[in-house]
């Protein structure tokens, strides 16, 4: 898998559980949009530490 992808995926998968989580806790819109905005840092991050970690072992 592509880092692209796997980093969209990665996106669409936190997305969709931020999602579920706010919606069996009825969080307020805020809230959610909170819950999104970290769960798309910790997905960039963990993609980022892949990608640089896949480079390592080319080198």
């Amino acid at each position: 898998m592509k880092a692209g992808a796997a980093r969209l995926y990665a996106a669409i998968v936190v997305f969709a559980l931020s999602l579920s989580v706010a919606m069996l806790y009825g969080k307020t819109i805020d809230e959610l949009t909170k819950l999104i905005l970290v769960g798309f840092v910790i997905s960039s991050g963990i993609s980022v530490f892949v990608f640089f970690s896949r480079q390592q072992r080319k080198l």
